[in-house]
């Protein structure tokens, strides 16, 4: 890359000396704020224009702005420049220091200073490569309507530099420390609207990086005018946030994003700020500032780049705020008090049948698993994780059964999975007959009915010599009392699926599922099932039977269901085993659900692909049509029949009931 350089080329053919090890420091200026870079984050004054975060750092070199120059330039058209470090600063006099080590070597590689407007208006100071100007220089660079202009101070074998660029009035002037004294290296004039200065390192031409250390940069920054907004307005961060609103007991906080109690304010004589909603002014009550309080003046001063910080009682806003936001700048946004809405009630319409009905329906407090889908057994497939709830672990749901003096040893393991899709199983190592594990179902238990029938299935393998038999019963909590009993033998180390139906002696709403070894050994289990036996529509639905029935006249026209009320990532494959269908998940959901043969309840479709969601979509087959009835814990039963309307779409139907599921 050439550049073209409109106004004067000065080359100054004196040999600087290099500065003696004993040379004195740069002065501070008087009144300087001063960023040593000692902390591991940028102070919130910064921000960093084209950031490329991993070419930057605060903890590569602790106490320096490290920063890993990048192809790019600022240069007429060429705006492409990354890293550009900046504050912002009221319009007027100011004054910038900056420290820094950078060794260039190859041409228009620079480090340094930018005083700036806009990518095409700005005036830049750096130590630069510049190989037709000598090598190593000072770059006394203005740039005014994308027309650059620049000067060479030479600096042969520098490598680092403290640099200083001043304004007064229109006048700016680039100076470099020697080590006894600031040396003048150019003056420039220019009308420009400067209210961002700060630091960069670039490397124009080919991209060849350098290391530029920046060790400390002092801000000398003039005093912001009072602005004083006509009509209401808003205090708002310029990055989303803060926003200033009404707290509690009329204190006044920042809040992280817009809300109904977000102020709306009125600039009074005097200083006086006030709601315009409540009529309240601001005040304070011990260093607090609230709504009402002791009488205070606020001034909304000029903070640069378009930005107001609020001075009161000898401080700022931030210093006195309940919820702090230190350094807060705010943006004045104007508030409209009202507003005009127009409906033409002559304009076009759209039809709309008078005997359109649809539903709403939305997983909460288990109306879905553990409430419309009838698996008994929650958590079957130990999948349960902290990404679906804190509180969540594989084993939740689950206990170990000890009986008889065995011992038993659970873990979940992902070794030799079911399935691609169904990677977690249970492993139980059984000392001897009466080790097990039981599971507690949703609410307060597994319930079951009397004289009714439900169905056990579990997939299974063990490498136990003659097979591992399995006694499977529903128990009270304190395992004295048995509901219903069935036993299935697991004959292989394959991954086999084993059924059993078992039929309740007694009734009863909080049950467990206990799966207890009758030997000892080891068996893996996953995909522990138990359904009740009569279920909506048939036997192979999922439906539960006591939370909606069969309707041959609910045809749904629309179906709603919250984002994310029943979305899961999970997903259906066939297994290793011959032709046999699993119904592993891998859950990202609040729970497991059924099998992959279910079309209702939990809403659980089969495609083509394998795959199931839990959404409300456009239905694939017909839909279940079912309407709300008594259940076991309910005093009365509602019914709702739909008309039928036509619907050019077919949706999915979903029930849910505030009910506990109680006996199915």
């Amino acid at each position: 890359m050439k550049r073209v350089l409109v106004g004067v080329l000065a080359l100054t053919l004196i040999v600087v000396p290099a500065v003696p090890a004993s040379a004195a420091e740069a002065p501070i200026p008087s009144g300087a704020v001063v960023d040593s870079f000692d902390g591991a984050t940028l102070g919130v004054d910064w921000e960093v224009l084209n950031s490329e975060p991993a070419q930057w750092s605060l903890t590569e070199r602790p106490g320096y702005l490290r920063v890993h120059s990048l192809t790019g330039d600022t240069h007429q058209a060429t705006n492409n420049a990354r890293n550009l470090f900046f504050q912002d600063i009221p319009a007027g006099d100011f004054e910038i220091v900056a420290k820094f080590e950078a060794p260039v070597t190859l041409n228009y590689q620079g480090a340094g200073i930018l005083a700036w407007q806009d990518a095409d208006n700005y005036v830049r100071a750096a130590l630069a490569h510049v190989g037709f100007a000598g090598g190593v220089i000072i770059e006394n660079a203005l740039e005014v309507n994308a027309g650059f202009a620049s000067t060479f101070t030479p600096r042969p074998g520098s490598t680092s530099e403290t640099l200083k660029v001043a304004r007064v009035g229109n006048v700016f002037t680039t100076s470099y420390w020697d080590g006894a004294a600031w040396v003048q290296a150019a003056q420039v004039t220019a009308a420009l609207n400067v209210q961002k200065v700060g630091v960069y390192a670039l490397s124009a031409q080919n991209g060849t990086p350098i290391t530029a250390d920046f060790d400390y940069v002092a801000i000398v920054a003039p005093d912001g005018q009072p602005v004083v907004p006509e009509g209401p307005f808003a205090l708002e961060g310029a990055d989303n946030g803060p926003y200033l609103t009404a707290g509690r007991g009329g204190a006044v906080v920042t809040s992280s994003r817009r809300s109904a109690t977000q102020l709306a304010l009125r600039a009074g004589d005097g200083g006086t700020l006030t709601d315009v909603v409540s009529g309240r002014t601001l005040g304070l009550r011990d260093g607090r500032v609230v709504l009402g309080g002791t009488p205070a003046a606020f001034t909304l001063v000029d903070a640069g780049g378009g930005k107001v910080r609020v001075a009161v009682a000898g401080g700022y806003l931030d210093d006195h705020l309940r919820v702090a936001a230190a350094g807060a700048k705010f943006v004045v946004r104007p508030y409209s008090l009202g507003g005009k809405l127009s409906v033409d009630g002559d304009g076009p319409t759209t039809p709309v049948s008078d005997r359109l009905y649809g539903i709403f329906y939305e997983d909460i407090n288990q109306a879905a698993d553990g409430g419309l889908y009838a698996e008994l057994v929650r958590n079957r497939s130990f999948e349960f994780n902290t990404v679906d709830n804190p509180s969540y672990t594989a084993l939740t749901g689950w206990s170990t059964v000890e009986r008889d003096g065995a011992s038993a040893a659970v873990a979940v393991t992902g070794a030799e999975p079911l399935n691609d899709n169904n990677l977690n199983h249970l492993s139980l190592q059984a000392s001897g007959p009466g080790a097990g594990v039981r599971n507690a179902g949703y609410n307060s238990g597994i319930a079951v009915r009397a004289g009714a029938s439900y169905d056990f299935s579990v997939w299974a393998r063990t490498g136990t010599a003659g097979g591992m038999p399995l006694a499977v019963t529903v128990e009270s909590a304190d395992g004295a009392t048995v509901y219903g009993r069935a036993a299935v033998t697991v004959a292989s180390d394959t991954w086999t699926r084993y059924t059993a139906r078992l039929t309740a002696t007694g009734t009863t709403a909080d049950g467990r599922l206990a799966v207890v070894a009758g030997g000892a050994g080891t068996v893996k289990l996953d995909m522990v099932s138990l359904f009740p036996g009569t279920r909506s529509r048939g036997a192979r639905t999922a439906c539960a039977r006591t939370s909606h029935r069969a309707s041959p006249h609910c045809t749904p026209s629309s179906s709603a269901s919250p984002a994310g009320a029943s979305r899961t990532s999970a997903t259906t494959r066939r297994s290793p085993t011959a032709g046999a269908s699993t119904g592993g998940r891998r859950r990202s959901a609040r729970s497991s659900s059924g099998p992959p043969t279910s079309t209702s309840g939990a809403t659980t479709s089969r495609t083509a692909s394998g795959t199931s969601s839990t959404s409300s979509s456009r239905r694939t087959s017909a839909p279940r049509r079912c309407r709300w009835s008594r259940s076991a814990s309910t005093a009365a039963t509602r019914t709702v029949r739909w008309p039928r309307t036509s619907s050019p779409r077919g949706y999915r139907t979903h029930w849910t009931s505030s009910s506990s599921p109680t006996a199915r």
